[in-house]
């Protein structure tokens, strides 16, 4: 049978070890959110980056310059035609006329009939034709000097987007880097913490259905608060949590801890003092792996995780050292 004073220091290792286990497993759940972030970051940015420049051109061409060439085409394809009718019809006239003392009358007449009558309707549409024509023309010149303004203009654009993404990129690529460490270091020290945990529980002197946080924690502060003295029978840490638990005046589920923390102030403040150092270190851990991996190009481990590296060491040493005495 366990004593209370050996229940009571193996309860004080227990509840080191599970506030570890507690903080290691939140900082890594933030750190490992932050580095899919920057992640999907870095693959948004890549893929910016890695746009080809040509096709933006092709794009840009496409959009500007085919658009209004086919505008200005359609403008001018109907006084074109008839300016170029006339203009056949005339040379016509003019090459039929100087043949007129080498053919006969008869089939000059025959030649020359069709280009003059063309000539004759076109004459007073001529002038009108030649202004609608020289306007689109103008009008066809602009647009292709717009065209290649305002290619010019986004190309300035992409070249700005595209340095912008490779900036990006690479700010992205030492911010994944630094998040990767981080991540590789916390589980490490989380599987490290949770194998402490598991050789400590291997010791059975708790019963299994007690191996957690909150209930470390509850069974700690019965014995160091004086509410109880004994480990078995009625009035001994397990019938006292059972008590508790049956009225509803202690938390055991974790989410529920979350929730309410502050109401177990006084009920169950071992637990409460576990839970808040454990959220405490472990947003310190994250904000400060999130500081490094945003503002330096270095690749580096947060110094509360280190810490808490050395501290979970330094607990599982202690806790070998006392059971050698046992």
């Amino acid at each position: 049978m366990t004593n209370a004073k050996l229940m009571t220091e193996y309860l004080g290792y227990a509840v080191k070890m599970e506030q570890n286990v507690y903080t290691l497993k939140r900082a890594l759940s933030y750190v490992t959110h932050e580095y899919k972030q920057a992640s999907q970051n870095l693959e948004n940015s890549t893929y910016y980056y890695n746009r080809s420049l040509n096709a933006l051109e092709s794009e840009n061409v496409a959009e500007f310059t085919k658009a209004n060439k086919q505008l200005s085409k359609k403008k001018l394809k109907i006084p074109g035609i008839l300016f170029i009718i006339f203009l056949v019809s005339l040379i016509s006239v003019i090459i039929i006329m100087s043949l007129k003392d080498i053919v006969n009358r008869d089939i000059l007449t025959a030649l020359i009939i069709v280009p003059l009558i063309l000539t004759f309707f076109l004459w007073p549409v001529l002038p009108f034709a030649g202004i609608i024509f020289l306007r689109h023309l103008i009008s066809y010149i602009n647009s292709k000097k717009e065209a290649k303004k305002t290619y010019a203009t986004r190309q300035m654009q992409f070249t700005l987007e595209n340095e912008s993404s490779k900036k990006n990129m690479i700010a992205y690529t030492n911010q994944c880097k630094t998040l990767s460490a981080n991540v590789k270091q916390l589980k490490a020290d989380l599987n490290s913490a949770e194998a402490n945990l598991k050789q400590l529980y291997n010791k059975n002197i708790l019963p299994p259905i007690y191996r957690n946080l909150s209930a470390v924690c509850t069974l700690y502060g019965y014995l160091i608060n004086g509410r109880c003295t004994t480990i078995e029978g009625h009035g001994g840490i397990y019938d006292t949590y059972a008590y508790d638990l049956k009225l509803n005046a202690i938390v055991c589920k974790l989410d529920e801890i979350l929730e309410s923390l502050e109401s177990i102030r006084s009920s169950q403040h071992e637990l409460y003092m576990a839970v808040k150092e454990g959220n405490a270190i472990s947003n310190k851990i994250y904000e400060e792996t999130k500081n490094i991996s945003q503002n330096t190009s270095q690749i580096a481990v947060s110094t509360t995780a280190m810490a808490m590296h050395q501290k979970q060491m330094a607990d599982n040493l202690s806790y070998m050292a006392w059971w050698k005495n046992y």
